[in-house]
């Protein structure tokens, strides 16, 4: 209904991405970018599909980007471990969602079913960490069955 609602294009392009219609979901998110004034949310998710779609200097340029915006205003580490996690780098990944429950992210009660954190699921860190924030453990029938939904 709203072309200009960055949220809509956010959305459509996690989706695609989900879909691994890469390059229309990094046409959406260029879009959210766009449209939000450069959230951090739009620009980080672009980032997280540069590098799962095998586009790691640009990911790597979203990182810097996100890095140098940190010294002027919030940066969230939830966001950025979503970008690491697409690059395959769990250690950077561990490390900024470690951050993350310090700043408490509040997108961190997203983590067990976010798909872009899939990868780490089988890291004991992962466990841990669902542990630390205080997320009950369930497994993906589990929880689609809670949810209503497929998860993915």
């Amino acid at each position: 209904m709203d072309p200009g609602f960055f949220w809509a294009h956010l959305i459509l392009g996690w989706a695609y991405e989900l879909k691994g219609r890469f390059e229309e979901a990094i046409a959406e998110y260029k879009n959210a970018v766009e449209m939000s004034g450069g959230m951090v949310i739009a620009h980080a998710a672009l980032g997280h599909a540069f590098a799962s779609s095998g586009r790691p200097g640009e990911a790597e340029q979203v990182l810097a980007d996100l890095a140098e915006r940190s010294r002027q205003m919030y940066v969230s580490s939830y966001d950025v471990a979503t970008i690491h996690a697409g690059l395959g780098d769990a250690d950077a990944a561990f490390t900024c969602l470690d951050k993350a429950v310090e700043e408490r992210a509040s997108f961190l009660i997203h983590l067990q079913w976010d798909p872009r954190f899939d990868r780490l699921h089988s890291d004991p860190r992962f466990h841990a960490l669902l542990e630390r924030i205080g997320l009950p453990e369930y497994s993906t029938k589990e929880f689609e069955a809670l949810a209503g939904w497929p998860v993915h």
